[in-house]
């Protein structure tokens, strides 16, 4: 009986953990898409930047609910912050290595950014770059693992993608880039990516439109 109760527990942390991680995901999408149809989106920047980072860190709360149905393994039962729960992940032997890359490098700079916005003075121009790049990069990892598309959270025509990639800094367009053409390596292997003939990136899987610009621009191997 101990362990019934305590395999619907597990059951049932995942389950919210899910639900909770969903539901930021879905209000990030929200405030990214409004950002790109005014002309002061600072609030919107804010919320995605919360969301995001409210996203990650429950996320890899539930990937260590996966691993281990005893977490979080402390007296008290409190959910490790977004830092120590990437730290745990770290060199975890049940991630893949998009998981792991994303986790390890990607999400890192989203927990100075919410203490920044929740305890302190925000800039007067407040850039949702990093931000950015972590969201489509967790949608990635979220997808492989899940099966879940992107649109089973926020539905619009052309796709939310589109949104979220104008809010990268020009500048930052290199390197978000060189991550989109590593998970999609990760994903397909060498041989079935091809060239963006829009943005020039080596990110162009056989059964998707560019996962680095997400324009739906004709191939070309060069």
């Amino acid at each position: 009986m101990l362990m019934k109760s305590l395999d619907k527990s597990s059951v049932e942390r995942k389950e919210g953990l899910w639900r909770n991680c969903a539901d930021s995901i879905t209000h990030s999408l929200e405030h990214f898409s409004a950002a790109s149809e005014e002309n002061e989106p600072f609030q919107h920047r804010k919320w995605a930047i919360l969301s995001v980072a409210h996203a990650a860190e429950v996320y890899c709360n539930l990937l260590l609910c996966v691993f281990d149905p005893n977490h979080p393994n402390n007296p008290k039962g409190h959910y490790p912050s977004l830092d120590q729960a990437r730290e745990l992940l770290k060199g975890h032997p049940r991630l893949i290595g998009s998981e792991q890359y994303v986790i390890e490098e990607v999400l890192s700079p989203l927990a100075k950014q919410r203490n920044t916005l929740m305890h302190m003075p925000a800039p007067e121009m407040l850039s949702a770059t990093d931000t950015a790049i972590a969201l489509l990069s967790l949608l990635h990892i979220i997808r492989r693992r899940t099966g879940l598309d992107t649109a089973e959270f926020f539905h619009q025509s052309p796709p939310i993608e589109r949104d979220i990639f104008e809010e990268i800094g020009w500048r930052e367009h290199d390197a978000w880039f060189r991550i989109a053409e590593k998970l999609v390596e990760w994903e397909y292997g060498e041989g079935y990516i091809e060239g963006c003939g829009n943005c020039g990136a080596f990110a162009v899987p056989p059964d998707l439109p560019c996962q680095a610009c997400f324009e739906p621009a004709s191939r070309s191997r060069e």
